[in-house]
């Protein structure tokens, strides 16, 4: 959504100082994350506040990680919840390594992984959050994107 000029002035004013200073009336929760693809490769990025309820609990917490060499994760959600899928995924990722002599998961094979693992935890926790996996498929010679929500499902 594109804001016309004078509606974004009452939400942000930028200060001397260069801080930001965010009206009252601004939404103050929820995460912005994204990939997106183009010819030569994928952009992904997220914000890094956690917030409670409608208040910032805190700045510099991030939400995107390298999952492999051609390959990131990023997510939103339950702090503690995308912690925990994200801690689980990044170990099996290192284990498979470990038992492939160093090779890496193919980015179909992540998905997979993933996927998998997201429908186990989802059996156990019933929080809503979005996971998405953006790489490159060294196999398909393809860029891709894959988003996963809390049962697994993308």
């Amino acid at each position: 959504m594109i804001l016309p000029r004078e509606k974004l002035r009452k939400k942000f004013s930028l200060n001397f100082r260069g801080d930001i200073q965010i009206s009252p009336e601004a939404p103050r929760s929820h995460t912005t994350t994204f990939a997106l693809y183009y010819k030569d490769g994928i952009l992904a990025g997220a914000d890094t506040r956690v917030t409670t309820h409608y208040s910032i609990f805190r700045h510099g917490f991030p939400k995107i990680w390298p999952a492999s060499k051609f390959s990131v994760l990023t997510a939103a959600g339950l702090v503690a919840y995308i912690q925990l899928t994200r801690d689980l995924f990044l170990e099996h990722m290192h284990e498979f390594m470990t038992e492939s002599d160093g090779e890496e998961l193919t980015f179909n094979g992540q998905v997979k992984l993933f996927r998998e693992m997201m429908r186990m935890i989802s059996q156990f926790v019933d929080i809503s959050s979005l996971f998405i996996l953006a790489g490159y498929d060294r196999q398909e010679e393809t860029f891709s994107i894959m988003e996963f929500d809390s049962l697994g499902g993308e």
